[in-house]
């Protein structure tokens, strides 16, 4: 009789000790050099293996980064539905997460080594948010704006990546939008005024 261990019958791989969390996703640049954010043409040129995110697990990690920092943790790979496909013959979802997100999981083995994000817990607009991640000033495990000022990597390649590459653009309120137009109205005005006095001359 096999003793279960070794292989697909290894009852300690998924199974044995099921275990969940809840954790936070950490600042993007603990884990953006897996993600390639424009179109690559030799698969072997992407660093990184996909969507995978540095996670600090509430109960197992320090809201500290001084005893814990964010880039010591492990790596935790996403979990898909059944339509979102697996990447094969171009079938494949990219998860809509962000540092600050808190998500929750499962670990697939006995020690806890492997962690898999299984959804996302989101927020309303009554949550206070910070303005910087963990590695900028903020507070692990408080909630993080989408928008939040994040670590700087030297030759950081993702900086101008690629072809098509949209910066993110914090979004504002009404009046901002209209004190921004205006100035831009202004702007041109005082241009067309230098232009037409630069040509009287």
């Amino acid at each position: 009789m096999s003793s279960g261990r070794g292989g697909l019958a290894d009852l300690g791989f998924l199974g044995g000790s099921f275990q969940w969390w809840m954790g936070q996703i950490c600042d993007d640049c603990t884990w953006r050099d897996n993600i390639l954010p424009y179109k690559f043409d030799n698969p072997e040129s992407i660093t990184g293996w996909g969507y995978r995110y540095k996670v600090r697990i509430m109960g197992m990690h320090p809201q500290s980064t001084d005893e814990l920092p964010s880039e010591k943790l492990k790596f935790a790979n996403v979990m898909y539905g059944v339509t979102d496909g697996g990447g094969q013959g171009g079938t494949m979802t990219s998860p809509a997460i962000r540092p600050g997100n808190f998500v929750f999981g499962f670990f697939m083995d006995e020690h806890e080594n492997v962690p898999i994000i299984m959804g996302i817990l989101g927020n309303n607009a009554q949550t206070e948010l910070q303005a910087k991640t963990e590695m900028t000033g903020g507070k692990a495990f408080q909630g993080i704006s989408g928008f939040a000022e994040s670590c700087e990597i030297n030759n950081d390649e993702y900086k101008g990546a690629g072809p098509g590459d949209i910066p993110i653009v914090k979004p504002g309120s009404k009046e901002s939008k209209k004190e921004a137009s205006l100035l831009e109205s202004l702007k041109n005005n005082i241009q067309s005024t230098i232009d037409l006095n630069s040509g009287g001359n």
